[in-house]
């Protein structure tokens, strides 16, 4: 004979289930917030790589690695950025108004 445990009760569908938004509104929220925070840290290293390029400081070829440094890691954070938004989202903004 089996035991009944609360999975096997039945359950009267008319009891509302409440179901803790909260937490997952904070969830969202704090992810939301690490990856704006990610990628405006990756768009400055790649700032910071380029006007450490630009610097008369460093040897020439050093100089060359932080220009290319920089425009990759600037390149990378375009595209980070564009894949964060839909084409749907973005498309309007840039059609021609009639």
């Amino acid at each position: 004979m089996e035991v009944p445990n609360k999975r096997s009760l039945h359950i009267d569908s008319q009891l509302p289930v409440k179901v803790a938004k909260w937490r997952w509104r904070t969830l969202y929220f704090t992810i939301w917030l690490l990856a704006a925070f990610l990628v405006i840290s990756i768009f400055g290293l790649g700032v910071l790589a380029l006007v450490a390029g630009i610097e008369e400081e460093l040897e020439g070829g050093a100089r060359m690695l932080a220009l290319g440094a920089g425009g990759a890691i600037l390149v990378v954070g375009l595209a980070i950025l564009k894949s964060i938004f839909p084409r749907e989202s973005i498309a309007p903004l840039f059609q021609k108004k009639n």
